[in-house]
């Protein structure tokens, strides 16, 4: 088993949903999410107390921990660099531990942004690798507004011409997603999300 979200070095801000997640499912009995410091290997606390054997996400808002593995008191995570550590209630299931990612405030987060240009009905670039969080600007430079939708899900924006507008990648889990039109079908970009 393996954590795949977060990622190594990778930033989240805190206050602000993030799904923790890995690879499978464990089948073994109930276990725990918890929060280590990096440095010095401690629990800072735990995310989830209960996760179930089918389990493979958590959404977390990056804020409240629990104070101990069973008791109802939380308290505020301090920024800094952590891991996450998967812990089974089973002596053949050992922990499971992800990569070190840093816990930032929001004035410390600088938010990347790219811009995909549609002119002629078409988008420059075709495709893009953009990383989680990225503020995507679509930019209209054609006489026509085109209502855009992307494959993750039916939400539909509009982009009139000469405007433009922002889409934030926060929502999506790594992969590829195709925004498009249906209205015109060479309007079309693949986004890949790391």
């Amino acid at each position: 088993m393996v954590i795949t979200s977060p990622a190594a070095n990778d930033q989240w801000v805190s206050t602000v949903q993030h799904t923790i997640q890995w690879n499978r499912a464990s089948g073994a009995p109930n276990g725990t999410i918890s929060l280590v410091n990096a440095a010095t290997g401690a629990v800072a606390g735990w995310i989830q107390q209960q996760i179930l054997p089918t389990q493979t996400s958590f959404p977390w808002n990056t804020r409240d921990i629990f104070t101990t593995k069973t008791g109802p008191l939380k308290e505020d995570v301090a920024p800094g660099q952590y891991r996450i550590v998967l812990t089974f209630n089973s002596p053949s299931d050992p922990p499971v531990t992800g990569p070190e990612f840093s816990i930032i405030t929001a004035a410390e987060a600088q938010i990347p942004a790219s811009t995909i240009v549609i002119q002629g009905a078409v988008f420059s670039p075709s495709s893009l690798t953009v990383l989680h969080g990225t503020q995507l600007t679509f930019v209209n430079h054609d006489t026509t507004s085109y209502q855009l939708l992307n494959s993750s899900n039916a939400n539909v924006f509009v982009v009139a011409p000469s405007a433009s507008k922002v889409f934030d990648t926060s929502s999506f889990a790594s992969g590829s997603y195709v925004f498009y039109s249906t209205s015109s079908p060479s309007l079309r970009v693949t986004v890949t999300v790391k």
